[in-house]
């Protein structure tokens, strides 16, 4: 029954939880560099396994497709494509199309990211070392607020969670975006502590 699987659930998780605890307790400031440095390369290998054994290596929603297409145009060396001859076969989701020619709805700054991608062959190279930075940023803020246990579960946390890994291995703008947000926190922690100017 639902409530038998619940509770059985529930035990679990508990059980588990509270050795997991023991073992961060256990973990000393050393210790925790050396999850932090031994979990970057972990992270960077899944990430590039996602991307070419699930998604192919390309992108799969209209949103990354467009980004992807604009970072082609800046790879061309122009702020916009020139207007095909036969528009009506051109014309989709979150393109314009205006006299001045074609381009992509969105802000320009991911596509920018990818397109220094493109520059050394390969457009998701600055996507995945942001999202592998990110877990570095989050485990220092965690670090910083709430000290190295938490930090230490941080990690495990951010690189368990399925949206994480598979949303950093795409060519989507929330990659870019959580490293962004996650550094401001940071800072904006470091900030708030120190009043250093520096962080703003």
């Amino acid at each position: 029954s639902i409530i038998t699987t619940l509770l059985i659930s529930y035990l679990t998780l508990a059980l588990i939880g509270e050795k997991f605890k023991k073992l961060l307790d256990k973990l000393s400031i050393s210790e925790s560099k050396l999850l932090l440095s031994s979990t970057l390369p972990l992270v960077l290998v899944l990430l590039y396994t996602i991307s070419y054994q699930v998604f192919n290596h390309r992108p799969l929603l209209i949103d990354t497709i467009v980004q992807l297409f604009q970072a082609e145009i800046f790879n061309a060396g122009r702020p916009t494509a020139k207007l095909p001859p036969l528009m009506e076969f051109f014309v989709t989701q979150h393109m314009l199309f205006e006299e001045n020619g074609w381009y992509g709805q969105y802000p320009p700054g991911h596509s920018f990211i990818l397109f220094l991608g493109l520059l050394i062959g390969e457009p998701l190279f600055f996507t995945i070392l942001l999202a592998v930075s990110t877990v570095v940023i989050i485990h220092k803020f965690a670090n910083h607020l709430y000290g190295k246990e938490v930090a230490n579960l941080s990690i495990v946390l951010t690189v368990l969670s399925p949206f994480f890994m598979f949303m950093s291995a795409s060519y989507m703008n929330h990659v870019s975006t959580l490293f962004l947000l996650s550094s401001f926190l940071y800072s904006f922690a470091l900030w708030e502590s120190s009043s250093k100017w520096q962080y703003l």
